[in-house]
């Protein structure tokens, strides 16, 4: 068995609604049209080796060493260094997995897919993007203002909203850690980078 990482990338700047394994895929950039090409490349080669091959396109991770340049750390961050993170209006809906949810996926992915698939993996419940930064407010800094729409949008606002009813159907996947769990482990592990 193959098993591949792929990306939301794949969908390009898919805007609204839940994006599943039928959604179609537009990327547009080099990141998203490479991902595409090398799932559906190893696809090919997996068939002419007879073997399964496992897609899954990899929605917002986060968890302890993430990069420092991501939302989620950057917010971090700023509040614990007395600074007003600043943000756009935040209405746009998004999903955030756990880290540890995401390998276990993977790991049960590998243990139950007996056929060729590709997968979404998130956490399943998107929710304005406003609402993750207020909780990462609430139990970093609540005392520090956040600056939410003081930044434009470069573009529209995009949604990522993955649909995993297929994961979870195929190989029970069901996240384990509420984002509010997970921002207490980031937090234990003290690992942000400044």
């Amino acid at each position: 068995m193959f098993i591949g990482a792929g990306s939301q990338a794949e969908y390009g700047t898919y805007r609204t609604g839940r994006i599943g394994e039928d959604t179609p895929t537009n990327p547009v950039d080099a990141y998203g049209i490479a991902k595409l090409a090398a799932g559906q490349y190893t696809a090919i080669k997996a068939r002419q080796l007879g073997m399964i091959s496992v897609w899954v396109r990899i929605f917002s991770v986060y968890g302890p060493f993430d990069r420092s340049t991501s939302l989620i750390q950057t917010t971090i961050s700023k509040l614990r260094n007395n600074e007003v993170p600043k943000f756009t209006k935040a209405t746009q809906m998004w999903d955030y997995l756990y880290s540890a949810d995401a390998g276990r996926a993977l790991y049960l992915i590998g243990l139950k897919c007996n056929t060729s698939s590709v997968y979404c993996l998130g956490y399943g419940k998107s929710r304005p993007l406003l609402e993750f930064i207020e909780i990462i407010h609430k139990n970093v800094n609540p005392n520090i203002e956040l600056g939410i729409g003081q930044l434009p949008y470069t573009g529209y606002p995009i949604s990522i909203e993955p649909d995993i009813e297929q994961l979870t159907k195929d190989v029970g996947f069901i996240p384990l850690t509420s984002f509010e769990e997970g921002i207490a482990q980031i937090l234990s592990t003290n690992t942000i980078t400044i």
